[in-house]
């Protein structure tokens, strides 16, 4: 109990270490340490840091993009199949996590851009191994929802009729004054600023980071309650580490 309690503090921690090394890709040791900890105590990272769901899955959708972006192409199976199982995870820790599916296939795009006919078995066995890692989370799952009638029709009660409801929670995602991502994590204000000169310099970064942020936004802005009673906007907790 005591170890399942403590994991969302050694996630954020391993969250907060990959998102060092990535900045360590692009900028000096110093500038990526003030990032990252500016990340870690200047963001919800760190009061979020003892919720298991939200953790879980930042975690590996930003190890995902580190391993797929940082460091150019994966040449050998081991860190494909690393690649691979990590990618499944980004979208199975969480039963909403398929939403991100545009993020995960353009890492897998990134990777096999352009020599895709030479390596068809790598792309073949990276493809089998996120649909593996996803199926078999969709069966683990299947136990908990089947008997409530499947987590589709849980969700549905939850969901919006309203296109206004839907403009309106788009916007307050970012702007709300009690529960905005903007008002909470100001320092992600930067992060608008910075488009411009990241889609010279890093477009494949920055469209990822686009992509996990518009794929959660998605989601979120068809509910009725987008936000839960805790401190910001919990949902959007797996962008932060991507738009840093």
């Amino acid at each position: 109990d005591f170890m399942l309690s403590f994991q969302p503090v050694l996630l954020t921690a391993g969250l907060l270490t990959v998102l060092y090394l990535w900045l360590r890709k692009l900028c000096s040791p110093g500038m990526s340490l003030l990032l990252t900890l500016t990340g870690a105590f200047g963001t919800m990272l760190w009061p979020y840091a003892y919720i298991g769901l939200e953790t879980k899955q930042s975690f590996f959708v930003l190890l995902a993009g580190y391993l797929a972006l940082a460091d150019g192409k994966l040449r050998t199976w081991s860190r494909l199949l690393l690649f691979a199982a990590t990618c499944g995870l980004a979208m199975t820790v969480k039963s909403t996590g398929i939403v991100l599916w545009p993020a995960i296939a353009y890492l897998v795009y990134v990777q096999f851009r352009g020599d895709w006919r030479l390596r068809r078995a790598q792309v073949l066995g990276v493809v089998l191994v996120i649909a593996a890692v996803w199926a078999l989370g969709a069966w683990g799952k299947n136990f908990y929802w089947a008997p409530k009638g499947g987590g589709a029709s849980s969700l549905r009660p939850w969901l919006t009729d309203s296109a206004l409801h839907v403009f309106i929670n788009t916007f307050g995602v970012f702007g709300s004054p009690n529960k905005g991502l903007f008002v909470y994590a100001p320092v992600l204000l930067a992060s608008i600023y910075a488009v411009p000169r990241a889609f010279r310099a890093q477009r494949d970064m920055l469209i990822y980071a686009m992509l996990v942020t518009a794929c959660t936004l998605g989601l979120i802005s068809i509910m009725r309650f987008p936000t839960d009673e805790v401190w910001g906007c919990r949902y959007m907790h797996l962008a932060i580490a991507p738009l840093i």
